[in-house]
């Protein structure tokens, strides 16, 4: 079967000034209560989520992944059978960084990706940039990616991401990244899920088209990602796509993209599976189809 990931994100909306980091810390899990009826499979909290509205700098605002933040979003990872990214600012011994730990459904941290893009202000104020290699964590449902905020202007960093084999990318920020997170996905056909602290988290499909974002009567959003039904060029394939449109019918909705040349099949009913069409059809992917092209093109390019 394909594997279909129920996923939540979730922003900080009490707007209170002057908390402290406990305060937080209740919300969010008060928050997390009330979505687990959701039943995520993981859960992405946005950037520094924890000390939010409160007068702390960066050096006061860290804390080790032993501190309060962590250990209790561990125990809702735990309660709850899902996964968190934990966006906070993190104390080790060489410095600070802004981090997203990946918490599991038995309340381990099984991964961390660092900011490698902290803004100016961050830097003057002590954050240390991360390591530009790409940080793949897998989960049981897949392998995912991090990144945070101000990384959203690199995009070459996203690339690098998915080329290492992250089939979904959590984007835990302060800002809500608008059309570049939609132009990111659409690009690399990578999902992006974005959690922001500006009200308007959302889940972005590998086709650049939103899934569900979060309004002003959702305190969250929450949406379903296949992780293995993926995009298709029309090129070589216009048969395919007639026949599966004769062979299913109703059963199944053929998503055209007409401008960009591409096309996906959508199963309408639960026991369809995308992997037995694709396999029954012999269908190529996007992806694919650009590897191959790009291996014709370099055999026979002639060299300048």
């Amino acid at each position: 079967m394909s594997r279909k990931v129920r996923i939540t994100a979730l922003t900080d909306i009490n707007r209170e000034k002057g908390r402290d980091v406990k305060a937080n810390l209740d919300w969010t899990c008060w928050m997390i209560d009330k979505l687990s009826v959701e039943k995520p499979d993981i859960v992405c909290l946005t950037e520094t989520f924890d000390t939010r509205e409160t007068p702390l700098d960066h050096p006061h605002m860290a804390q080790t992944l032993e501190g309060e933040t962590v250990s209790r979003m561990k125990e809702k990872a735990k309660e709850y059978n899902c996964y968190i990214i934990c966006a906070f600012i993190e104390q080790r011994d060489n410095g600070i960084y802004n981090t997203a730990a990946v918490i599991d459904r038995g309340g381990n941290v099984i991964g961390k990706y660092d900011k490698i893009h902290p803004t100016i202000s961050e830097v003057d104020d002590h954050v240390l940039p991360g390591a530009c290699a790409p940080s793949v964590i897998q989960t049981d449902f897949g392998k995912i990616g991090c990144m945070i905020c101000f990384d959203a202007n690199w995009p070459g960093d996203w690339k690098a991401l998915k080329d290492a084999g992250a089939e979904i990318i959590f984007f835990p920020s302060a800002f809500s990244g608008g059309r570049i997170l939609q132009s990111l996905a659409t690009i690399y056909n990578v999902p992006i899920v974005c959690a922001c602290f500006e009200q308007c988290c959302r889940i972005i499909d590998r086709d650049g088209l939103i899934i569900n974002r979060q309004g002003v009567y959702q305190k969250w959003v929450t949406g379903v990602i296949d992780l293995d039904n993926p995009l298709f060029h029309l090129d070589f394939q216009f048969e395919k796509v007639e026949a599966i449109r004769k062979a299913y019918g109703p059963d199944v909705h053929i998503q055209v993209y007409e401008e960009e040349g591409w096309w996906r099949v959508l199963p309408q009913r639960l026991e369809l599976d995308i992997l037995d069409i694709i396999k029954k059809y012999e269908l190529e992917t996007l992806d694919a189809y650009i590897a191959r092209s790009t291996s014709v093109q370099d055999k026979n390019r002639l060299n300048a």
